[in-house]
């Protein structure tokens, strides 16, 4: 399975036509053009295609995409495995 940051790097170039090369752990989502909207339909992208639920408190556009990736990785963990 690919790590949490190449799934938010394929999300990131597929969905809000972010260039692959700014994405990087520093780059905050507003950084990479995505506001308060677009980091609501980040963290509903991640649900829908992973299920994977992240806070709505942390859809902010100050997020950095290193924060998304733990966040995505808490929520992995958090997950009931059959």
């Amino acid at each position: 399975m690919a790590s949490s940051r190449e799934r938010l790097v394929v999300l990131l170039v597929e969905v809000f036509e972010v260039d692959e090369q700014e994405i990087v752990p520093e780059a905050s989502l507003g950084e990479l053009g995505i506001d308060s909207l677009g980091a609501l339909e980040l963290h509903a992208n991640i649900y829908r295609r992973w299920r994977l639920a992240l806070e709505q408190n942390d859809a902010g556009t100050e997020m950095t995409v290193g924060e998304v990736c733990r966040r995505m990785d808490v929520a992995a963990g958090q997950m009931v495995r059959p």
